[in-house]
């Protein structure tokens, strides 16, 4: 969100304050919206998809409020050489 205390700020006024959250749940990720205002969505056969939460383990295209879009691609399980 666009608080000064977030780990992530983002600039956008259409994202919330405190907007949504990712955490961990298993080998998944998962995105949380924290009831912004103007929503968090998921890119979904071409269309973005307003969600309250995704659970994902691969990549994904997710839009903050109406400006703000961003790839998320989880790390895990990769290995080290």
């Amino acid at each position: 969100g666009r608080s000064p205390e977030n780990m992530v700020i983002i600039p956008d006024p259409t994202v919330s304050r405190k907007h949504a959250v990712i955490t961990m749940v298993g080998n998944e990720l998962l995105i949380k919206d924290l009831n912004s205002t103007n929503g968090t969505y998921v890119l979904d056969g071409g269309t973005f998809r307003r969600v309250s939460e995704y659970r994902f383990s691969g990549d994904v295209i997710v839009r903050l409020g109406y400006y703000t879009v961003i790839k998320l691609t989880p790390l895990m399980g990769e290995e080290k050489t």
